[in-house]
């Protein structure tokens, strides 16, 4: 599905040019490679460089940064989304995608740790106050 996006931005760029959401878009696939291969930190640094050149496509990290965890890219995925958590703070999901990636790599603090965070932005949601309970349990 992921080529789907990447080819359908392409064609739409080679038929209208350069747009605001186009440029998003390809900058935010920029971000995640540089994240996704160099970590973290050299993630953060390209986006601080080009802060308010472009907006970070918070829909597009989060699809990318699933794909990175259903293939086992457990470290990939957490500084994707760490990316994202650092340009979204007051976005709720950015925690919670955070938290299911810490989760997964077995690294139960952070993920209870975002896993509040997340509910403290959205304290109605019962699914997650479960998977809290369960993980703080198996401390």
């Amino acid at each position: 599905m992921e080529n789907y996006w990447e080819v359908s931005n392409f064609i739409k760029r080679q038929l209208i040019g350069s747009t605001p959401a186009l440029d998003n878009y390809f900058y935010t696939r920029k971000i995640i490679k540089i994240a996704g291969e160099n970590g973290y930190e050299a993630g953060l640094k390209e986006l601080k460089d080009n802060a308010g050149r472009f907006a970070l496509r918070q829909s597009v990290v989060e699809r990318i940064g699933y794909k990175l965890l259903f293939e086992k890219k457990n470290k990939q995925a957490i500084d994707v989304f760490k990316i994202n958590a650092f340009y979204l703070p007051d976005s709720s999901y950015v925690y919670n995608s955070l938290a299911e990636a810490y989760a997964l790599a077995g690294n139960k603090d952070l993920a209870i740790e975002n896993y509040k965070k997340y509910l403290a932005l959205e304290p109605d949601d019962k699914d997650t106050e479960i998977k809290l309970k369960k993980l703080s349990s198996l401390k």
